[in-house]
């Protein structure tokens, strides 16, 4: 729909079929348009107050309904305000800068005349007056507030826009009055509507459509040029995330409404690539295929999750049990801060540092962020916002701060293998898994693996040092970084810091699942074992989600356990969003009230 321009830092002129510049204000018939929305706003009274529309209806709608329900229901969720304004969202620069505003501007306004109509008319809906014998429904059925159809409202503005704006081909226009007349058909086939709400519906969109014309007669300013085109583009994205993840009530619709969702944040990251003009167009890549891993890892989980089932096992957790893993979740993250805090006075023992940059309080808030970054960026990459705050905070090079961040993910594996060997022992044991000794032996077990474990990573990482003298390279370089841990006496307590920080936040989460999964200790700590693992996971999407339930999912299954997939993934996605909950607004606030740290030594992270 939009003409192709080239990548400049400028754009063109926006320019419709006859040449004449889109960013000008139309010169618009207004007759015709007005006079068809009188003659619909006429047919909808005529054919309301007729009497005879629901013996109509009755007679037409069943078959309308046998014809195709998937194609009326995918024609419901293609004619929602969602759609309509993502589809206005990834159009190119040239009609895009019109376009969008248009589009935003009639639909905020025709969402708010068509509900106020709605509530004074009151008018009931087929469903109300017309029994199953009479009716075929299609998706949840509506009862309420038929007059006007918005769906129909939404189309008839979007096709007089793009008609007004692009002055499309006649093929194009055929084929814009056809999406207009399907989706009329459809809220009519899905027994949503009475014919004359849609009638009305069109009449009201017309209208409000020539509105938004007349009230944008020109590109505003911040519409136009890259940074225009970037608020497009997102407003492209976050459509197509409502689009797919927000039940419509239409199950046929389900994979269609995915696809839809998927193609315009592929469309919207297009442009972005196109027209964007990005620093760093595989951030992007990275972002948009994590949003597309997302999007299918819930399109699989979605149906195995029923809302009733869901509600009902958070029920089973009293709120004070919520409250009491949220601290223990909050404290867990504080521990860690601690032990951030003492590995980087140990390595900065000697530089001349300002003291506020080695408190406490500013390590919680570089761990705090760097958690942010990790819970949100796709594919892990949010790690690398610990380089980058290591560098600002303490005036680490390339090499100190990658270092320090694979001792920590180190330390962190070491934990949950260690405590995934206790586990196992405490199986292959064969303790009762509703004896509490089991887990006390498998913790003991854990504690003391971690321990041996630290105790000789230690002269490793010393063996492993390259000699000295000899020239270095890059992986030698980092390798010596490894080398340069801690002192020993600053060595014991960061892994006493991270066996406390693991273990009181595996409590917490263990407790939890015990209680949604009704089942013994042992269970809810192989779970939330499983749930964390399933998070390190290097290919994952945002926020981990999906290979975390599985992680617990088979956490579970490992015991033996015969529990409804359904209800593990419910509860595994209740404590994982609690986890998420609290550290992305503890990250959210220090980023609010605190802002990012000031760099000590440059701009920029220095190479090692």
């Amino acid at each position: 729909m939009s003409p192709a321009l080239s990548s400049s830092s400028s754009f063109p002129p926006a320019c419709a079929s006859d040449g004449a510049p889109l960013s000008s204000a139309p010169r618009l018939p207004w007759g015709w348009p007005l006079a068809l929305a009188g003659l619909l706003l006429a047919l909808a009274v005529l054919l309301r107050g007729s009497g005879h529309e629901a013996l109509w209806l009755s007679q037409l709608q069943p078959a309308l309904a046998r014809f195709s329900p998937t194609l009326w229901s995918l024609l419901s969720v293609a004619g929602l305000g969602w759609a309509a304004l993502g589809l206005a969202s990834v159009q190119g620069p040239a009609l895009g800068e019109r376009l969008w505003p248009c589009t935003l501007l009639a639909l905020l306004a025709g969402g708010l005349l068509a509900q106020l109509l709605k509530k004074l008319i009151a008018a009931p809906r087929p469903p109300s007056e017309l029994g199953p014998a009479e009716l075929l429904v299609i998706g949840d059925p509506l009862y309420f507030n038929a007059m006007p159809s918005g769906h129909a409202a939404t189309v008839a503005t979007v096709a007089l826009l793009v008609w007004a704006l692009a002055r499309p081909p006649r093929w194009a226009l055929a084929a814009l009055l056809l999406a207009a007349l399907a989706v009329g058909l459809a809220r009519v086939g899905v027994a949503a509507h009475w014919p004359s709400d849609v009638l009305a519906g069109w009449a009201l969109g017309l209208l409000v459509g020539l509105l938004a014309l007349r009230a944008v007669p020109q590109a505003p300013a911040w519409m136009t040029g890259r940074r225009g085109l970037r608020w497009r583009a997102g407003t492209g994205l976050l459509c197509g995330c409502v689009l797919a993840l927000t039940p419509w009530g239409y199950p046929l619709a389900e994979a269609g409404q995915w696809l839809l969702g998927a193609g315009l944040i592929a469309a919207a990251g297009w442009q972005l690539h196109r027209h964007g003009g990005l620093a760093r167009p595989a951030a992007l890549l990275r972002s948009l295929i994590g949003l597309l891993l997302l999007l299918a890892l819930l399109a699989w989980a979605a149906p195995q999750i029923e809302l009733q089932q869901w509600r009902a096992t958070l029920a089973r957790v009293p709120l004070a049990d919520w409250v009491l893993a949220a601290l223990a979740l909050l404290l867990s993250l504080g521990l860690r801060g601690w032990r951030v805090q003492l590995e980087w006075r140990a390595r900065r023992a000697t530089a001349a540092l300002p003291a506020e940059a080695l408190t406490y309080g500013a390590s919680l808030r570089l761990l705090l962020l760097h958690t942010l970054a990790l819970n949100w960026a796709p594919l892990r990459s949010g790690e690398l916002g610990y380089l980058w705050l290591a560098q600002r905070q303490y005036g680490a090079t390339a090499g100190e701060a990658l270092a320090s961040l694979l001792c920590l993910r180190l330390q962190d594996l070491l934990v949950l293998a260690s405590l995934g060997l206790g586990l196992g022992a405490a199986l292959a044991l064969s303790l009762g898994p509703r004896e509490p000794v089991s887990v006390l032996a498998a913790l003991a077990l854990s504690a003391l693996v971690f321990a041996t474990a630290s105790v000789g990573l230690r002269p490793l990482l010393r063996c492993w040092q390259p000699a000295s003298g000899a020239p270095l390279n890059r992986w030698q370089r980092l390798r010596a970084r490894l080398a340069q841990a801690p002192s020993q006496g600053a060595a014991l307590p960061i892994a006493a810091l991270s066996l406390a920080n693991w273990w009181l936040k595996l409590a917490a989460l263990a407790g939890l699942l015990m209680v949604l999964l009704d089942g013994p200790p042992l269970l809810g700590l192989l779970a939330a074992l499983g749930g964390e693992l399933g998070g390190m996971w290097p290919l994952q999407v945002s926020a981990g989600l999906g290979s975390y339930e599985a992680g617990v999912a088979a956490g579970a299954a490992l015991l033996g356990s015969e529990l409804a997939l359904p209800l593990i993934l419910a509860a595994a996605l209740a404590v994982h969003g609690l986890a998420l909950l609290l550290s992305t607004v503890a990250g959210l606030l220090v980023l609010l009230f605190y802002g990012l740290p000031a760099p000590l030594v440059a701009p920029k992270l220095r190479v090692a």
